[in-house]
């Protein structure tokens, strides 16, 4: 058996293909001279040899060994994956042109087309392999990544186009499994390993499950961003992925007790420097460019800015806007730490598809606030500006929140509950959505998500657990 590393051998390997042969040796075929030398002393000793070839796309291998990875615990760096197929391919196809006039060798090739739960496993002349062939590696018509239609590649040598396109394709299949959250960091980073660009992927788009305030567990928050993370649009993932490293940032690992760290200045002050190292500080000039929209929310002061057509807020002076939390076996809302807001501005991106933009931070000299302090950092957010096409009734936002899965919280301020993840969303009055003209748009929700045991505690049947 040949071919690289999860090119579906063991597929064609079947128990009734076993039966046939005394020895099976399941390879590579990668080193050619070795091969060559094994053949020689199998013909010499009267063995008769068969020799297939296992293939299928780049973008099924990657996945196939990443699966596998997670499940054994043995890596394979993923920056050698696309050359091990190549080599082996070329390997095989020479061993078969050195032996071709013996007739006590046999050589065969077989691909595997992925078909989405399914597959199919056909035999391929050796022609699709080599040269110009369809499936070849070294072709100079075909992009290996297209080859199930077989499409024409890209522009460049031959050597260039396939290369770069099975890289493309481990590097889209690696990212798809980072964002999943199905599978261990370790075996991730194992393999991305000695691959710059797998390592920025894994670095970009991994959310480690973290601890979370007394009132909002960080594992949950986790569970849902990843599970949810890559249903969005890359541009959405990434805005959604900012959040949470500035929330991760207010508030580091084990700094969730009272003081430093944990308290609305504290983490103020560790989002500003998480801001300052990203370029992400905002002079208080800016704002001077924007219209001018309200001051008149708890939360938020609004301005609208033409440039892009975005709506910009910034935070009052610590306070951080609400989240909900338990209290009695009551859905309550809290006042919500820096951090706190971050996540929720996450959760609301990937549980409603909001375009939420994290600008930065500013730190006003003087408060907009007679009750404020100065030199407390305020949290700049932006969301489109949404013309309303009529006004929203409460039956539009049940509706709407239904289809979504969530069931009302009774006796609560405007609550919803999603039980088959534990999101809970307080404050969902009408006064909180834009009738656009593509339908229903949250604009700002208190969001938080809930442990299978604090949804128990509210009166909420639950059928998954952590």
């Amino acid at each position: 058996m040949a071919g690289g590393v999860g090119a579906g051998k063991s597929t064609i390997l079947k128990p009734d293909t076993l039966a046939e042969f005394q020895l099976v040796i399941d390879g590579t075929l990668r080193d050619r001279s070795w091969a060559a030398d094994t053949f020689r002393q199998a013909l010499n000793n009267q063995w008769e040899i068969n020799v297939v070839f296992a293939q299928r796309p780049i973008e099924a291998v990657t996945e196939g060994v990443i699966i596998r990875s997670n499940e054994t615990g043995r890596t394979f760096p993923l920056t050698h994956l696309f050359p091990s197929h190549r080599d082996a391919q070329a390997s095989f196809l020479n061993l078969s042109r050195e032996f071709a006039s013996d007739d006590r060798i046999k050589f065969a090739a077989y691909y595997t087309t992925p078909n989405g739960n399914e597959s199919t496993t056909s035999k391929v002349d050796l022609s699709q392999i080599d040269a110009d062939g369809p499936l070849s590696y070294s072709n100079r018509k075909y992009d290996e990544r297209r080859t199930r239609e077989m499409a024409q590649g890209g522009r460049g040598s031959s050597a260039e186009s396939i290369e770069r396109s099975g890289r493309r394709a481990t590097a889209e299949a690696f990212e798809r499994a980072v964002r999943s959250g199905k599978f261990e960091d370790r075996i991730l980073r194992s393999l991305a390993s000695k691959d710059p660009e797998l390592e920025r992927i894994f670095s970009q788009y991994w959310l480690p499950p973290r601890r979370g305030s007394d009132r909002s567990d960080g594992s949950s928050y986790g569970r849902v961003i990843r599970a949810n993370l890559a249903s969005l649009g890359r541009h959405l993932a990434d805005q959604s992925r900012t959040f949470s490293d500035a929330a991760e940032a207010a508030e580091p690992r084990g700094s969730n007790q009272p003081g430093e760290g944990a308290s609305s200045a504290g983490s103020g002050r560790n989002v500003a420097a998480w801001a300052d190292k990203k370029g992400k500080i905002i002079p208080e000039s800016q704002f001077e460019n924007f219209t001018f929209v309200s001051g008149s929310t708890s939360e938020h002061t609004v301005y609208y800015r033409k440039s892009d057509d975005r709506v910009v807020k910034r935070t009052r002076d610590l306070y951080y806007g609400q989240v909900p939390s338990l209290d009695d076996g009551q859905i309550v809302s809290v006042d919500a730490s820096p951090a706190e807001y971050l996540r929720r501005m996450s959760l609301q991106m990937v549980v409603f598809n909001t375009d939420f933009r994290l600008e930065g931070v500013t730190i006003p000299k003087e408060s907009l606030y007679l009750d404020d302090p100065a030199d407390a950092p305020q949290i700049v957010v932006s969301q489109p500006w949404i013309e309303s096409k009529r006004t929203v009734n409460e039956q539009d936002v049940g509706r709407f929140l239904s289809k979504e899965g969530f069931v009302p919280v009774p006796h609560s301020f405007y609550g919803w509950v999603r039980p088959a993840d534990g999101v809970v969303v307080l404050d969902a009055s009408p006064d909180n959505f834009i009738m656009s003209s593509e339908g229903l748009v949250p604009i700002d929700l208190q969001i938080n998500v809930f442990t299978p045991t604090q949804l128990r505690e509210a009166g909420f049947n639950v059928i998954w657990d952590e």
